[in-house]
């Protein structure tokens, strides 16, 4: 079985883990297919226009699922990247996450940090970005904090699988990033297992993987 080592560091996803992303996305999304916010948006961005012009009049967003269509997921992260740290800070946690999870974290006693991917301000957009709203919900929601908040593209996330020659475990909830980190600790010898594929509101499930890993 694989163990980790003294200096195994824990690195946590943001999105789909803590926080509600999909919540305040589908919120965002409605209230603009619906046409009650967002109007100065839309006449300044031509692939807002585009997507609602994608989308059937009288379109609701339902689920999380919804959210994978192109042209919602067009239209939100456009919306988003007009003010995107207004909106991560705003959004609410994800119970379980805040409750069961973060707490069996922290009393790991390993070093813990917060490594979330962004969204692009708009170009030449001055306003908070995404990496300041998820350093600001951080502040608010989780205590004790993390030792660090890395924002990093997710294609960029497997440059942390491992410290000095020692192998790191990642929470996420994207299976494309846990099957490159797994890919990347697999090729240095220490196997696949150390990134493990978190359920949205499965936080035991997710403890049950860091237990078997010696946590």
């Amino acid at each position: 079985p694989l163990q980790v080592d003294a200096n195994t560091q824990i690195f946590c996803d943001m999105d789909g883990v803590l926080v509600d992303f999909a919540v305040g996305a589908i919120e965002l999304a409605n209230s603009i297919i619906s046409g009650a916010y967002g109007a100065e948006f839309i006449q300044r961005s031509k692939s807002m226009r585009r997507a609602l012009r994608d989308i059937e009049p009288g379109f609701k967003v339902q689920s999380s699922s919804d959210l994978d269509i192109p042209e919602v997921r067009n239209l939100m992260f456009a919306a988003i990247g007009f003010n995107p740290g207004k909106f991560f800070a705003g959004l609410p946690p994800l119970q379980d996450g805040l409750s069961t999870l973060w707490p069996f974290l922290m009393s790991s006693g390993r070093q813990v940090s917060l490594l979330t991917a962004p969204v692009n301000n708009r170009r030449g957009l001055l306003a908070p970005t995404a990496g300041d709203g998820k350093k600001a919900w951080a502040k608010e929601w989780l205590s004790p904090a993390p030792s660090e908040v890395i924002i990093s593209p997710a294609r960029n996330k497997p440059d942390y699988a491992i410290t000095n020659g020692v192998p790191n475990i990642l929470i996420d909830d994207k299976a494309s990033t846990i099957h490159a980190w797994n890919t990347v600790t697999e090729e240095a010898g220490f196997g696949r297992g150390y990134g493990i594929l978190h359920v949205t509101s499965s936080s035991a499930q997710t403890i049950q993987a860091l237990r078997a890993l010696g946590i």
